[in-house]
């Protein structure tokens, strides 16, 4: 999702595990089937390895707007994740070849960020050559794109899918319902 300064914050409205650091292992089969490592498709103990993988299919289809591993069933489609090579176009850069390359990596031992230094090893990568990091955790740098949020009400009602942010509720939520968000926050900024 994008927020209403333009800077990108990653969702997931599925699963996860508390407390997973380095060297924990897990064999907990969840996910949704397009964003799987081959490993937990495989049913093999896993590491955090799996959510730089996932990194490398969001980031696929950010840039080629589609999925690196698509087919007709589940079942092709897992055989896709295991042997095939996501196909990528001359046009990118090396360096963001690479970096989809490396966490697309089958060997979750070779996948970037694979190792203790997990996000650091990720953010060295040449691909964020430019990047100043503290800059970007202070939110000093400006965004390439700025959502116009002025009719966010309006633009939640077009086909396209435009996430500029949450909107607060219209109502107030009954304690009942706020229990099932215990542990969520909202952010309007």
């Amino acid at each position: 999702m994008v927020d209403v300064h333009g800077y990108l914050k990653i969702v997931d409205f599925g699963l996860s595990k508390d407390g997973f650091r380095y060297g924990d292992r897990s064999k907990t089969r969840c996910g949704t089937n397009c964003y799987m490592a081959p490993e937990i498709i495989d049913e093999m103990a896993y590491s955090r390895a799996v959510d730089w993988w996932a990194l490398g299919v969001v980031l696929y289809v950010m840039i080629m707007f589609q999925f690196p591993f698509d087919a007709e069933d589940d079942m092709e489609l897992f055989e896709s994740i295991r042997n095939d090579k996501p196909a990528l176009t001359e046009e990118l850069s090396e360096e963001a070849q690479c970096l989809i390359l490396r966490l697309l990596e089958k060997n979750p031992c070779r996948r970037l960020g694979y190792s203790e230094a997990g996000a650091e090893e990720v953010k060295a990568h040449e691909f964020f050559e430019d990047i100043d990091w503290e800059e970007f955790l202070e939110r000093e740098l400006m965004p390439p794109f700025k959502p116009d949020v002025s009719g966010l009400t309006e633009s939640t009602r077009q086909s396209e899918c435009q996430a500029w942010g949450l909107m607060p509720p219209a109502e107030a939520i009954s304690p009942e319902a706020q229990e099932l968000f215990e542990g969520f926050d909202y952010s309007a900024e």
